[in-house]
């Protein structure tokens, strides 16, 4: 029988970059593939033909009394100080909920988060009450030879399963798959052996932030952006515009929207640009098309009131709805192949695309199209700390900025006059966008699933357990 390879699954997110890329076609072919899944997540039979053959296994994790202590402890009492103070809006919304423990927290960490060791020492009393034996039963009967996330140890599943794997020396990769996971999402619980990041601003946040060895991450690009390599074929390009019923001939705007706990002026964007057609501020031809995120589709902390963007819809001619679809396998909503080819398409062909701060902006960037955030409050003025503006100035985005990936609109009027200047001349701020894509997603070449498949292959080899990374052998070189 065929070597067996682990794949663990717990986001809709994963299932977009690792289930629709070429990796997964090619690992199929070559081992035996089986997908962990956590509780509350089926996949219905009319959608296991995506796995290609693969294998499901569901394991129900036991949570610890504990474990919400354990996880306040160490990202704000063990963590690295730089790692502790990066930004983020879900940070800002918990210190706001509970300011005098994180002013406690802070402090502790002042002197705790500038010894490393203690970093580790925390991450092994954890896993002496939080170790993941949920999983032994599965490793013992599979004997993988490899185990791959889409998770670098921050959740509790993957937490888990990572001590587990460790336990039973079975080498681990985990495939970051977001531009600002090391910097801002989540801190690393358990230790995967080797890291797969898209970029050298990513490999030197895992060295300097994390203490991972540099031989120890691989610099391969993001899976989910091979897709943008050749860009969208004619066939995929005119059943997309037709679908939505969008004029090829005539220029159309991207609204891109975030989730409303993030920001809540998602459809006054619209609304003002919208007005500005109608008054003759941009040309009268212009079409918009609201691309809502995955995550507003149905979820019940994120979701978003989609009545509001159809009812615009029907108020106006020109605007578009673009809603990702998405498969319902329970606790988790993946988009659909065809949705990423959906989004592929209307950023190729946009004449600009707006947000609030979001990966959307990579998207945008790798496809050529303008990008300009969204830095003011809809229709009312609110100061910097309760603002969507200071979102820009987060580790990661503040990178774009000065990079020139993007127009920050400061004001509704900055912002139509930012669209009028693009629709014009797309070409603007061209330098940019690519300097945005070379740091960020190197060649761009569709290639990124061979790199990180020759770094499967490599740990799948007999001599794997030699791959493995012990947490003692963890060093701060890229500091």
């Amino acid at each position: 029988m065929a070597d067996t390879v682990l794949i663990c699954l717990s986001h809709g997110f994963h299932v977009r970059n690792i289930v629709y890329s070429k990796l997964f076609e090619s690992l199929t072919k070559r081992f035996r593939v089986v997908l962990v899944l956590p509780p509350g997540v089926q996949v219905p039979e009319a959608d296991r033909p995506l796995l290609r053959g693969a294998e499901i296994e569901s394991v129900q994790i036991v949570p610890h009394r504990f474990e919400n202590a354990f996880l306040f402890l160490r990202k704000n009492v063990f963590a690295g100080r730089e790692r502790t103070q990066t930004f983020n809006l879900i940070t800002e919304i918990e210190r706001a909920r509970h300011p005098s423990l994180y002013a406690v927290a802070h402090r502790l960490n002042a002197v705790f988060g500038r010894m490393p060791a203690i970093g580790l020492l925390w991450q092994r009393v954890e896993s002496f009450f939080v170790h993941g034996r949920e999983f032994d039963g599965l490793l013992q009967r599979l004997a993988p030879t490899v185990l791959l996330t889409v998770n670098h140890g921050t959740e509790a599943f993957e937490v888990r399963l990572l001590r587990a794997a460790r336990r039973h020396s079975v080498p681990s990769l985990a495939i970051i798959p977001s531009w600002d996971n090391l910097s801002s999402k989540g801190v690393i619980g358990a230790d995967p052996d080797h890291l797969v990041v898209w970029n050298q601003i990513m490999r030197n946040e895992a060295m300097s932030l994390y203490g991972f060895a540099s031989s120890r991450i691989h610099v391969c690009g993001g899976l989910q952006f091979d897709l943008y390599a050749a860009g969208p074929t004619a066939a995929e390009r005119a059943t997309v515009l037709d679908r939505l019923g969008i004029d090829p001939s005539r220029p159309w705007v991207v609204v891109g929207t975030i989730t409303p706990k993030y920001f809540a002026k998602n459809a006054e964007i619209v609304d003002i640009i919208n007005e500005a057609v109608d008054a003759g501020r941009l040309p009268a031809g212009l079409q918009i098309v609201v691309r809502l995120h995955p995550q507003v589709v149905n979820d019940p902390v994120f979701g978003d009131n989609l009545e509001q963007y159809h009812e615009r819809v029907r108020r106006s001619a020109r605007i578009r709805l673009s809603i990702p679809r998405i498969l319902r396998w329970g606790r988790i909503s993946p988009p659909t192949h065809d949705d990423s080819i959906e989004l592929m398409t209307l950023l190729h062909g946009a004449a600009v695309s707006v947000m609030p701060a979001s990966t959307l902006a990579i998207d945008a960037c790798a496809l050529g199209a303008p990008v300009i955030g969204i830095g003011f409050d809809g229709r009312e003025t609110r100061p910097y700390a309760q603002s969507v503006r200071r979102t820009f100035d987060f580790t990661h985005y503040r990178r774009l900025v000065e990079q020139g990936g993007l127009r920050i609109a400061e004001s509704a009027d900055a912002l139509i006059d930012e669209i009028a200047a693009y629709v014009a001349d797309r070409d603007r701020d061209r330098d940019g966008r690519e300097r945005v894509v070379a740091s960020h997603l190197g060649a761009l070449d569709g290639a990124a699933w061979r790199r990180v498949d020759e770094v499967v292959t490599m740990l799948a080899e007999p001599n794997a357990v030699s791959h493995r990374m012990m947490p003692r052998q963890r060093c701060n070189d890229g500091q």
